[in-house]
């Protein structure tokens, strides 16, 4: 069972504050009902599924990377979306971690920027982990699966720069 520290917990949150300090209007822009409390809570959550999926996996003696903690304001950030890489085999496998919350309006279910570049052009080595968080002690990998066989279709909700995917529909 992975259980993250008290400063692992603190890394993360004073990570999800800095980020949204700096960021804040590009999300308030895309939503102007956006608040910068849930966008803070967002950041904490994915980066601490990310954290998390790296004590997993190295547990698991996999070799990866260490969660990237730098913050900039480069919006080309979409066209290396890369979470994690793993070596297996000697190869580099490009991990895209996706997060949703237990208490989400619909669970089981993830989105994503339409231009995201592992979304619009999957490398052969480009697989996502699809992760529920349920609170720091308790996060779930729900599946991992090669991008490229990933049906993203249009959010449930009126989401026009989104797509969504649905554990339901990559459990078939």
């Amino acid at each position: 069972m992975i259980k993250l520290s008290d400063s692992d917990i603190g890394k993360c949150y004073k990570f999800a504050y800095n980020v949204t300090q700096l960021n804040f209007n590009r999300y308030k822009n895309r939503n102007n009902k956006t608040y910068k409390e849930k966008v803070i809570q967002d950041h904490f959550i994915a980066k601490i599924t990310e954290l998390y999926l790296y004590y997993y996996l190295s547990e698991k003696t996999y070799q990866c990377t260490y969660p990237d903690f730098s913050i900039n304001n480069d919006r080309s950030k979409y066209k290396d979306d890369v979470d994690m890489i793993i070596i297996k085999d000697q190869k580099p496998i490009n991990i895209h971690i996706k997060t949703c919350r237990i208490d989400s309006k619909i669970t089981k279910s993830w989105l994503i920027e339409k231009n995201t570049y592992s979304v619009l052009n999957p490398k052969d080595n480009d697989f996502f982990a699809f992760c529920t968080y349920n609170n720091p002690e308790n996060i779930t990998i729900d599946k991992i699966i090669k991008a490229s066989d990933i049906n993203w279709i249009n959010p449930k909700f009126n989401l026009p720069s989104k797509l969504a995917c649905y554990l339901d529909s990559i459990e078939k």
